[in-house]
């Protein structure tokens, strides 16, 4: 099961002063990146600072030099960041035999990247397998400018329901 978006992590290596809550810290931050943040302060970890009468207290402790290594957490796979997500409105365009389906509107079910096709399921409940060329995302609350034939256009909002290359221009509602 595919989606749009998704959450892509990055792991920085070199060293750092910068401890962090749990072992968050330490070797998970570029070079430099503490000082840009909290003006060249080294940091340990989340210090408790001082209690009155000068009385140390440690805080929270990130993975300094003696520290023993934490077990990484699984990180999921990224998901394809150009595919739509589920529950993503669309409009069926371009089929040649299922011609009858062109105009529909839909909603992605979910983007098989296996065979390279889009699921999504038509306002009547049934579902269909499409090639990304044949489905367009419908964005709405779309702003209008630059409309030279019809000024009153201009400023109007509407949902853009999909791009008709051959006259390179959009429809919209």
């Amino acid at each position: 099961m595919g989606g749009g978006g998704g959450v892509r992590t990055h792991s920085f290596s070199g060293g750092s002063p910068m401890g962090g809550m749990g072992g968050m810290g330490g070797g998970g931050l570029p070079p430099g990146f503490p000082g840009m943040m909290f003006g060249g302060m080294p940091m340990g970890g989340m210090g408790g600072g001082g209690m009155p009468m000068g009385v140390p207290m440690g805080g929270m402790g990130g993975r300094g030099k003696g520290s023993s290594p934490k077990r990484p957490a699984p990180v999921e796979a990224p998901s394809r960041l150009d595919a739509l997500r589920p529950n993503t409105p669309v409009t069926i365009f371009g089929l040649v035999n299922a011609a009858q389906h062109n105009g529909d509107t839909a909603r992605v079910v979910e983007f098989d990247g296996g065979k390279d096709r889009y699921v999504v399921q038509l306002d009547g409940g049934e579902t269909l397998s499409l090639k990304p060329a044949n489905v367009q995302q419908m964005v709405s609350g779309v702003i209008l400018v630059n409309i030279e034939g019809d000024a009153s256009l201009n400023g109007k909002s509407g949902t853009l329901l999909k791009y008709d290359r051959d006259k390179d221009r959009y429809a919209v509602r």
